[in-house]
């Protein structure tokens, strides 16, 4: 099996929220809506507040787990993801 992984840098002023991009450098992954979702749970109090990269702290609605079909037909998991939908 061959992977291949492109990194690129994006600023959007606005990101649709039917797509998905991806950041393997990423400490903190977000997601703006728990559709799809095939878990979540509240955050608990240490949880409730992130910090982006402008220095604003944004609220986390809730914390998920998901799985992505690609095109290929494998599955990509994502566990932990934190749901902000203001951001």
């Amino acid at each position: 099996m061959f992977l291949t992984l492109v990194c690129s840098e994006v600023n959007l002023a606005s990101v649709p929220r039917n797509t998905w991009w991806l950041d393997s450098g990423a400490t903190t992954n977000i997601i703006v809506s728990i559709k799809d979702c095939l878990s979540y749970r509240k955050p608990i109090d240490s949880e409730r507040w992130i910090y982006v990269g402008d220095g604003k702290s944004v609220e986390v609605e809730a914390i998920g787990h998901f799985r992505l079909l690609l095109c290929t037909g494998f599955l990509f998991g994502f566990e932990r993801h934190f749901c902000c939908t203001v951001i």
